[in-house]
């Protein structure tokens, strides 16, 4: 499975819903703007990823 923005930023939420707030979801506002920041953050996180990802030879120990 590729790794997306989209995938990465929805199972962090999940994460942090369960952990700080499991029992009164977030406003609809606020869910928008979790999912833009962590989309905007796991963006450049796959971009920076790509850009410097070596494949190694053999064995990686």
């Amino acid at each position: 499975m590729a790794m997306t923005k989209e995938g990465m930023a929805a199972a962090v939420i999940a994460k942090i819903e369960a952990a700080y707030h499991p029992d009164t979801p977030l406003p609809e506002q606020a869910m928008n703007e979790y999912k833009k920041w962590y989309e905007t953050v796991f963006d450049g996180v796959i971009e920076y990823v790509k850009a410097n990802m070596d494949v190694l030879d053999g064995e990686v120990s």
